[in-house]
């Protein structure tokens, strides 16, 4: 498997802006039901972005402020003190926990952040991102673990994403969400 650096592209001032607008455009086509329908889908259709540590984070959290919405932090486990819910994964680097604390959405019975849900659920409805989708197990995790929080995903979205390690495949079938990547290489 070739590595590749995306970071140099968000260094760049316009190189990050044009990652987020690139980004923002196709989490508007992977969300829509019947694909987009002009322009940015209402307030309500996007609640929250939340990025993978750690190279989804500054990701997540710059299409989040163009949205005008809330930043969630999927951690690697050990790192959120307060109560969390954690989902496992195995990738192609090895095993782990992701996770997110219970009450990014307001379902977890704290009061901040209140989306009127019950029962733990909430109305939040999460775009998930990151760097890099290789064999989707990572995001699987990360999608498991934002709905144990009591969220709905929308969609999941990578700058790249490494073909014929079968990542999208996984996620759209184990996580049942809408894969998308602004650039693909082969593995």
């Amino acid at each position: 498997m070739t590595f590749r650096n995306l970071l140099p592209i968000l260094r760049n001032g316009a190189g990050l802006a044009s990652v987020v607008a690139a980004l923002d455009e196709a989490a508007v086509a992977a969300a829509a039901p019947n694909g987009p329908a002009g322009g940015r889908p209402p307030p309500a259709a996007v609640t929250h972005v939340a990025g993978i540590e750690a190279r989804g984070f500054p990701l997540a959290a710059a299409v989040a402020a163009a949205r005008g919405v809330g930043f969630v932090a999927i951690r690697k486990g050990g790192k959120i003190p307060g109560p969390v819910v954690t989902a496992s994964f195995a990738s192609e680097y090895g095993a782990g926990v992701l996770e997110v604390d219970a009450r990014a959405f307001g379902g977890g019975g704290g009061d901040d952040d209140d989306l009127g849900g019950e029962g733990g659920r909430t109305t939040a409805r999460v775009l998930v991102l990151d760097d890099v989708l290789a064999t989707g197990g990572t995001a699987v995790a990360a999608v498991t673990a934002v709905r144990a929080a009591g969220a709905a995903v929308v969609a999941v979205g990578v700058m790249a994403e490494l073909l014929g390690l079968g990542g999208r495949a996984r996620v759209e079938a184990e996580a049942g969400v809408p894969v998308f990547a602004l650039m693909t290489y082969d593995a």
